[in-house]
């Protein structure tokens, strides 16, 4: 593991929260990681896949993995940047590649959520970020 020392304090919490979370052995794969920061706390080995950056990089539609690839399937602080519509599709990949557990974290409904949300949509406005 590389050290978590010297990240900012809300990063640090969530993952290592998530960390805690982290039940089952196996390996895992990190839907929106593209920071790779969760390798920081968790000795099993990681696959971080994003539709910008990390180990692999995807549509952001379909995990180019089978079905069942990962004991443990985690995303922190993506499903805020999925839209509405395709929420429920994204939820569903999760689910297909995941073997036994999935953890999800998004800071859903919060004032500072609502208003980034608002901000993105001014940028964004027909749903496509």
């Amino acid at each position: 593991m590389i050290s978590p020392l010297f990240l900012p304090y809300d990063i640090y919490s969530r993952h290592r929260r998530i960390a805690e979370l982290i039940t089952t052995p196996g390996s895992i794969l990190d839907v929106g990681g593209s920071v790779r920061e969760l390798r920081r706390f968790v000795p099993n080995p990681l696959t971080t896949v994003d539709v910008i950056g990390g180990d692999v990089i995807y549509n952001g539609i379909k995990l180019p993995f089978k079905h069942k690839s990962f004991p443990i399937v985690v995303s922190i602080d993506t499903l805020e940047h999925i839209p509405r519509s395709r929420r429920t599709a994204f939820l569903a990949e999760l689910a297909r590649v995941a073997q036994k557990q999935i953890i999800l974290a998004a800071p859903i409904g919060t004032t500072t959520h609502i208003e980034s949300e608002l901000k993105l949509l001014k940028h964004y406005p027909d749903d496509t970020y």
